[in-house]
């Protein structure tokens, strides 16, 4: 199957590529979340490179171990590396590497950067300290292949090792509207919207899970809950992978991320559940381990509304819902037809919150708008009866558009529309907007 999407970057690293080859040592960060695909967008890069690719995989292994390990990898290939002595450390390893790079052009990519500080404590500062010797004597163009949230604590913050010494930022995120919809047309040039928005709904637009679903046609809501609850499928076998490296931290964090993935999405709701506040768990799953989003509706103040959290995770809260939660119900490799049947149900619930996040990504690749989201009215104004907005969408310069969502052709009156969107507009946050009235239901995103 062809590349598809991540276009902008593709050109982007050409350019760092061109740029390090001709100028000297550049690093390029590209970072994102786990299964979002910067492996396969380095390694379609790396295609169009004249010059000699390295790539080097970091596990988490003793420093000696995995130095030899890939200095054995690295005299395995034929290319015109000459490494000698043997390193017995990385460090030296690395030294070796990025002297090499003051007569050779190269491209040096390292995957899962961010378990070198596992491997050894102050290994990264002491690597710092060597790309910042070299880099203006080398030809080399460093790619480092990172998962968020760790690449903004080695990259970003003041105190981290490599701290402003990446010269370009690629951030990755998952597939948009644009893109599923192209690579649907690649498989099945006639899909419907439904295939669409059960795609996003269960992929959450990562690359892998889509085109697997996509390619081995699992698109009804049936052949997914099936392929879901089958243990020895792809769809699940990534999802008891990210499943580990989610409740591996702790079992209070999986824990929580199911009850959010459910609906709990308050931490009022969660602290009634669990019986105690839970605030502190929630702050770091969302800033140590980027798994929990905090949102607000758009034009909130800060602090002025009830924070709603959600599983950052699209796909992960998928797993949780419809196979963590029944788990105890499962007669692996399948399920009863009763579970089946509830779990279709819930299903098309799940498909209209999803409906929601595609629809507001569907508005904004059209470039009409700025940003979009669901709209909820603070606590005084919702026991006043304003209702929320299922998608609000602003433009530059205070006007906007207020959606009703409707995943079938058809509308409520347009009158109690009108009637709505002016209640809304009497809440503070909205009353300086000029909001248009518009429905909006799943086949219009196919345009």
């Amino acid at each position: 199957m062809d590349f598809i999407g991540h276009r902008a970057e593709l050109e982007q690293l050409a350019v760092m590529r061109r740029r390090a080859f001709e100028e000297g040592a550049l690093m390029t960060v590209v970072t994102g979340m786990r299964g979002v695909g910067k492996t396969q967008l380095i390694l379609e890069s790396c295609k169009a490179s004249a010059e000699q690719v390295f790539r080097l995989f970091i596990n988490r292994a003793c420093d000696a171990m995995l130095c030899r390990d890939l200095f054995e990898k690295l005299q395995s290939e034929q290319h015109f590396l000459q490494l000698s002595p043997a390193p017995s450390s990385l460090a030296a390893l690395f030294e070796q590497l990025f002297a090499a790079g003051t007569e050779h052009r190269f491209t040096l990519v390292i995957e899962r950067f961010e378990e070198l500080s596992q491997v050894k404590a102050g290994l990264l500062p002491e690597l710092a300290r060597l790309w910042s010797k070299y880099r203006a004597l080398a030809h080399i163009h460093l790619i480092v292949e990172v998962s968020e949230p760790q690449a903004s604590k080695i990259f970003d913050s003041p105190r981290g090792a490599f701290f402003e010494l990446a010269d370009c930022q690629i951030h990755l995120k998952p597939f948009g509207c644009r893109e599923l919809k192209e690579l649907l047309y690649t498989i099945k040039p006639n899909y419907s919207a439904d295939e669409l928005l059960n795609l996003f709904a269960v992929s959450g637009g990562l690359p892998g899970i889509a085109c697997d679903l996509a390619s081995s046609g699992c698109l009804n809501a049936q052949e997914i809950l099936s392929a879901a609850f089958d243990r020895h499928s792809y769809v699940a076998m990534q999802g008891l992978t990210r499943l580990a490296f989610a409740g591996g931290r702790r079992l209070i964090y999986k824990t929580i991320l199911e009850a959010c993935a459910c609906g709990a999405d308050t931490a009022a709701k969660l602290a009634e559940q669990f019986g105690t506040p839970v605030n502190g768990y929630l702050k770091r799953l969302e800033q140590d381990y980027g798994l929990l989003r905090s949102t607000r509706s758009l034009c909130a103040a800060e602090a002025s509304q009830t924070v709603r959290w959600e599983v950052s995770d699209l796909f992960l809260a998928f797993f949780l819902r419809f196979v963590i939660r029944h788990e105890a119900e499962l007669t692996w490799p399948g399920c009863t037809p009763e579970l089946m049947l509830r779990c279709l149900e819930d299903f098309e619930r799940w498909r209209f919150a999803c409906f929601k996040k595609l629809a507001a990504l569907w508005l904004m690749e059209s470039g009409a708008y700025g940003q979009a989201g669901p709209w909820q009215p603070h606590s005084r104004a919702a026991k006043r009866g304003v209702e929320g907005l299922d998608l609000l969408a602003l433009k530059s310069g205070g006007s906007g558009a207020a959606f009703e969502l409707c995943l079938r052709r058809r509308q409520s009156p347009l009158t109690d529309r009108a009637v709505k969107v002016y209640k809304a507009q009497q809440c503070s946050e909205l009353k300086e907007l000029h909001l248009e009235l518009h429905s909006l239901c799943l086949e219009d995103l196919l345009d």
